[in-house]
């Protein structure tokens, strides 16, 4: 999965310098090289649809590219390679933001492709669908999909679908949904969708609920190619699904000694609060859960977790993994979930939401607001606690004048900020 790509030099200048959804050109093509140079075909998400129903066989090496949101920057440096390549990709395209014309490449902003960009490069692109206009986040940081009426997102869909020839796949704007999502999706002709839950795709995996791997900035080919094995091994075995985070030693692949985060990883696989993968990865630049930092934080204050009360959350029941950590987090009064008695444990975690976790669970001091941060009101209700991590010296901000609160959290920052935390007390 991919989203808007950048030359190096372009990225540095540009507000999406700190974004982990922003890749460099030259990983791109590295990683669509490997790709070439191994065997691998790339099939579309109807393809997958097919082979899921039994209509057609694939070959053991075959990836699904994706892209979300249909920025101009996959005709610029994503549209060629994949050509040259001679390769398929799936965008996801937000049908209200698509121009009547062709917009002027700037990469300070995000511009969209116009349906005549879409057309021309249908020999490499396959369009579905990202909603019409919901890809917005409300100011609890909720995708308007799950957070809207369900009769607004019902109309939504079905446009989203009329402006894309009817087609039947989704992907879900931030990877949000619930279970009424899908029955949405259902009820308005759709047949598959993509999560960005990570994982691979087995006979087995729920239409709806597809798995796929973000590809992050700085990811290592190594770790590139060791997820592409593990996919392809699937074919071959597919009631065998690969480890989730298992015991390993801190020796990650892809945790170099110049990372800011380097340290903090180390000291706390050392303790058991965190751990790689059973790929011998770590994968740092990997969006975290809401409900994978409960675990860890919950790890790191060494709460009780099983002597809990009764979850609050009707989507965290007693055999979610996260229970025993959400629960003694609220027992202890660090955590809340949302209004309507949900806690979304699959929903990535922003970083106002991690100010508040880190500030609340390690007992910092409030002290008076004085943010530097232009993105940050003193009436923001995470705004003391940002405030707090900034006087402890546990954050810095992304910016000298901004903090970014709803930028995702990956695993790397988080081990970083609850390291400095704990030094902190």
């Amino acid at each position: 999965m991919y989203h808007h790509i950048l030359t190096a030099e372009e990225k540095a200048k540009s507000p999406f310098a700190n974004r982990n959804t922003t890749m460099i050109d030259t990983q791109f093509n590295e990683q669509m090289d490997y790709l070439k140079e191994h065997g691998f075909k790339t099939i579309s998400t109807k393809d997958l649809e097919d082979y899921l129903d039994g209509k057609i066989n694939l070959p053991a090496k075959v990836a699904v590219i994706t892209l979300d949101a249909g920025n101009i920057s996959s005709r610029i440096y994503a549209y060629p390679t994949l050509k040259a390549h001679g390769f398929v990709a799936d965008q996801f395209i937000i049908t209200s933001r698509t121009p009547k014309q062709p917009a002027i490449f700037d990469y300070n902003k995000l511009h969209f492709l116009s349906q005549q960009e879409m057309d021309d490069m249908t020999d490499v692109f396959n369009y579905y669908g990202h909603t019409h206009a919901l890809h917005t986040l409300t100011d609890a940081n909720e995708s308007y999909v799950t957070a809207m009426d369900r009769s607004y997102v019902k109309e939504d869909l079905l446009l989203n679908r009329l402006n894309l020839k009817e087609m039947t796949y989704l992907a879900y704007p931030f990877g949000q949904y619930n279970m009424d999502t899908v029955e949405i999706l259902k009820e308005t002709g759709f047949t598959m969708a993509y999560t960005t839950k990570m994982g691979y795709v087995t006979l087995d995996t729920n239409r709806y609920l597809i798995p796929r791997y973000g590809i992050e900035p700085h990811l290592p080919i190594e770790t590139f190619a060791k997820r592409l094995a593990t996919g392809s091994s699937l074919l071959d075995n597919p009631s065998h699904q690969p480890d989730d985070e298992v015991e390993k030693p801190n020796n990650f692949t892809d945790v170099k000694k110049d990372e800011f985060f380097y340290e903090s990883v180390k000291r706390l696989t050392e303790r058991g609060i965190i751990q790689g993968y059973a790929d011998g990865t770590f994968k740092p630049y990997t969006n975290v859960t809401r409900g994978q930092a409960a675990k860890i934080l919950a790890k790191t204050l060494n709460l009780t977790t099983d002597k809990t009360s009764q979850s609050p959350f009707v989507d965290v029941p007693e055999t979610n993994e996260y229970y025993p950590s959400i629960t003694a987090l609220v027992d202890a009064g660090i955590i809340q979930g949302y209004s309507d008695d949900t806690f979304r444990p699959g929903n990535t975690l922003t970083r106002a939401q991690m100010a508040k976790m880190i500030a609340l669970g390690f007992k910092l001091k409030e002290s008076t607001l004085d943010l530097p941060f232009v993105d940050v009101q003193v009436e923001d209700e995470f705004a003391k606690y940002v405030q707090a991590l900034l006087t402890d010296g546990i954050t810095t901000g992304t910016t000298a004048t901004t903090f970014s609160p709803y930028h995702t959290v990956t695993r790397g920052q988080l081990a970083a900020f609850v390291d400095r935390a704990e030094n902190a007390k």
